[in-house]
């Protein structure tokens, strides 16, 4: 399973914030390098099908990757109290609209959430907002 590692790296920072519709949203400030590392993990684990993609970030945050047949859905879980978990879990026909999305971003800074991009579950209780350029999120 590819694997990122991001709790104390340069370029990247979150905020977690409420959302009328999905209850929580993630705010995730990456540089464009990370933002590129990102898309071409993205594209191993949802184009070629390989399993899932962990990506570790500060404030004990993980979230997980993956492709899915159906309706694309982010879920957020709470395993422990100081631990958050969440899973993108993107639908198969519209994987490229994803990757296209996060490749717009990486011509500067610029701002994204995943509900924007594909209708996600009613199952879903977490939107996950990108942003590049600027000050990043505190």
């Amino acid at each position: 399973m590819p694997y990122f590692d991001w709790k104390a790296i340069s370029g990247v920072s979150l905020q977690v914030a409420s959302h009328e519709r999905y209850e929580t949203e993630l705010c995730l400030a990456l540089s464009v390098e990370r933002l590129g590392d990102l898309h071409q993990a993205l594209v191993e684990v949802l184009v070629q099908a390989e399993a899932e993609l962990r990506v570790d970030f500060p404030g004990n945050w993980t979230l997980y990757w993956k492709a899915r047949d159906g309706e694309s859905r982010i879920l957020l879980a709470h395993p422990e109290r100081e631990e958050w978990v969440g899973t993108v879990a993107w639908a198969q026909n519209s994987i490229d609209i994803l990757l296209e999305g996060l490749d717009s971003l990486r011509s500067g800074s610029g701002d994204l959430a995943l509900s924007e991009l594909d209708r996600l579950s009613s199952f879903s209780n977490l939107d996950l907002r990108i942003r590049t350029g600027g000050a990043p999120v505190t």
